[in-house]
């Protein structure tokens, strides 16, 4: 301390030590100063079943060094070798996994991206073939479902949930429409609203379990696939609704309500009809009296 009180600069304090120094350790030999003495007495110390010692070499960098050794090296030279080649090798590994990756992630995001939204996002609706046979305002790209249920009844109409329905297809299909404000609609009406014939219409009756078989359907379908719901509840309502297999999952909606979680509600029902309606021919006159073009 009297080196520190009397000090020309009182404000700094200097310690003075050599690397591999612990504090609190006063036994054992001096600390080497030099480099190869640093090396040649190495302390080994232990904590908890571990060691600082220093690691065998691996059987592949013996080989490099031995490789390297018979070309001409000296010892030094075919152990920086070795760890050379060993740390490119790394960086390629490396390189190796991140490529396979992106590739993976490519081939999902074509194949699940076409399949969940019938085309990439960012893709015009002119681009898509089966779009331009109706003279109906399309979207510059095809919507996601969340978009679809939004756009399909955006005044919150409660009387419309069949042209709610169709108007939630059409949107997925490229065409900007929404539903009108009401429609009661016979069965023949909506197979004839979609282009299907009575025997392209299903039934699951109250004993088998619907959410089960429904899901086998749309499986069945392939991904991307959307169905018409025609629900029977046991207090004597009617509902229309729809299911979408997407992402390798089937989805129960509402469009009427916007509703994407609409299982529950799916399952409670007495009896369901249901077709495929994402194949569906629809006729122009059949479908302008349930929406209209969406601005």
């Amino acid at each position: 301390m009297w080196a520190y009180n009397y000090t020309i600069y009182p404000s700094e304090l200097y310690h003075h030590g050599v690397l591999g120094m612990r504090w609190g350790k006063r036994n054992g030999p001096p600390y080497p100063l030099g480099t190869e003495g640093r090396q040649a007495n190495r302390r080994v110390f232990r904590r908890e079943g571990r060691s600082d010692a220093p690691k065998e070499k691996s059987k592949h960098r013996s080989r490099l060094e031995e490789r390297y050794r018979s070309k001409g090296m000296n010892q030094s030279e075919a152990e920086k070798a070795a760890a050379k080649r060993i740390k490119i090798e790394k960086i390629i590994a490396v390189a190796g996994v991140m490529t396979v990756t992106a590739a993976t992630a490519y081939v999902i995001h074509k194949k699940l991206g076409k399949e969940k939204f019938g085309g990439i996002l960012n893709k015009s609706v002119s681009e898509i073939t089966k779009h331009g046979k109706l003279n109906l305002p399309t979207w510059e790209r095809i919507p996601t479902t969340k978009e679809a249920l939004k756009a399909s009844n955006p005044s919150g109409h409660t009387k419309n949930c069949v042209g709610s329905v169709l108007a939630f297809e059409l949107n997925k299909q490229g065409y900007k429409v929404e539903a009108l404000s009401s429609n009661t609609l016979s069965l023949k009406a909506v197979c004839d609203i979609f282009g299907k014939k009575a025997s392209d219409v299903k039934t699951i009756s109250s004993e088998t379990d619907k959410i089960k078989e429904l899901k086998r359907v749309s499986n069945s379908w392939g991904e991307g696939s959307r169905g018409f719901l025609g629900l029977y509840m046991k207090n004597g309502d009617h509902h229309a609704a729809a299911f979408e297999r997407a992402l390798q999952k089937t989805d129960f909606l509402d469009p009427q309500t916007k509703n994407g979680n609409f299982e529950k509600v799916v399952a409670s029902a007495e009896k369901i009809i249901y077709f495929r309606m994402d194949n569906a021919n629809f006729v122009e006159e059949a479908i302008l009296p349930f929406i209209k073009k969406s601005i």
